[in-house]
């Protein structure tokens, strides 16, 4: 639920940064045109809902299929089906003849580079796990139990002025530094 909410709230207005704020403005630049930037196309906002929230939860539920599957490149295979999804219906309108030049091509980027963005924020991030510290006093400090940090390397330190005694095995209570694993 939380991957579909990601997609359907972030992709459309980032697919229109992309179009309008980067991709436009870069062709304006190539063409020696005048920048077109203006605070006042985010009123174009529901618009740009309307076209692109279909596109942006068809891309939400290719990504939560291959999160399914625990595919490993996810990210990467989410921003081509963006891309697909954001060309296919210009697609016939360059066709029919009233688009020309492989600059149309580039039109899939408003749907590759948000799909790519969604993607890697609604992917599940592992919190780190506590228990696996390696200093044991750190471990007891955070409430793990013994069996859950017996299979880490644990170390004991001791001040620089102890020293073992000859011929006696260091301990944790004698104040030697050890390592158990």
């Amino acid at each position: 639920m939380k991957r579909f909410l990601i997609f359907a709230a972030i992709a459309p207005p980032l697919g229109f940064v992309v179009a309008f704020w980067v991709m436009l403005q870069i062709a304006n630049w190539l063409a020696g045109s005048p920048i077109t930037f203006d605070v006042a196309q985010i009123m174009m906002l529901p618009t740009i809902y309307l076209v692109g929230l279909i596109p942006a939860l068809l891309a939400g539920w290719f990504d939560h299929a291959l999160a399914r599957r625990n595919v490993s490149y996810r990210i990467a295979l989410t921003a081509p089906f963006g891309y697909a999804i954001s060309y296919l219906p210009l697609a016939v309108a360059f066709w029919i003849g009233f688009g020309h030049g492989p600059y149309v091509l580039l039109f899939g980027l408003i749907g590759a580079v948000p799909s790519a963005v969604c993607s890697w924020l609604a992917a599940e991030r592992q919190a780190p796990d506590l228990c696996s510290v390696t200093m044991t006093v750190f471990a007891a400090l955070a409430g793990c139990s013994p069996g859950s940090v017996a299979g880490a390397v644990r170390t004991v330190v001791r001040p620089p002025s102890a020293v073992a005694p000859a011929g006696r095995r260091c301990t944790a209570s004698s104040g030697c530094a050890t390592r158990a694993g």
